[in-house]
């Protein structure tokens, strides 16, 4: 769709809508910018909230804030699984912008855990990568879920957090 499009939809002058946006790109990144606020907002404070709390709990807390957003906010889950399926501009803009702080957040109480003998020394790559899209992948294919289970995901979202905090946390723990 063209900027003069999108400017019509909006009510707006064509002037007017490409004065805030040069192009499809820059409206992409501003709309993908207003949507991961509140996931920039949900997580800002990083560990420091989570000082003095094990790294199993601190992890467990990630993972419960973050299946709680991917449930609040699906289409957000949907742009993380979408967009970062293949690589380009939009996807290191997404990454670097939005989604390495997080990730970077996740692979340190990782780091942590294994350093505590809290955690196996599994690679965080995988770990991480698993636990985002297991949030994430189950709100963004909402229908897909829907039809296979006849149940909403969005009303799943306390039951799916419990399930992935004792997934991964067993899968991880030491013994």
């Amino acid at each position: 769709e063209t900027l003069a499009a999108f400017a019509k939809r909006a009510g707006v002058s064509h002037a007017l809508f490409h004065y805030h946006f040069s192009s499809r790109e820059d409206l992409w990144r501003a709309a993908v910018a207003e949507a991961f606020a509140p996931l920039e907002e949900a997580f800002a404070h990083g560990l420091d909230e989570l000082k003095g709390l094990s790294p199993g709990m601190q992890l467990e807390l990630l993972m419960r804030r973050f299946v709680r957003f991917s449930a609040e906010h699906p289409v957000v889950a949907a742009v993380i699984v979408s967009e970062t399926m293949r690589a380009g501009p939009r996807m290191r803009w997404l990454v670097d912008r939005h989604l390495a702080p997080l990730h970077r957040l996740v692979d340190g109480v990782l780091a942590a855990g294994v350093e505590a003998a809290e955690f196996k020394p599994l690679p965080a790559v995988h770990v991480t990568q698993a636990l985002v899209f297991a949030a994430a992948g189950f709100f963004a294919c909402a229908p897909l879920v829907q039809r296979l289970y006849d149940r909403k995901p969005a009303a799943l979202a306390g039951d799916h957090a419990d399930a992935l905090v004792s997934l991964f946390l067993s899968g991880l723990r030491a013994r």
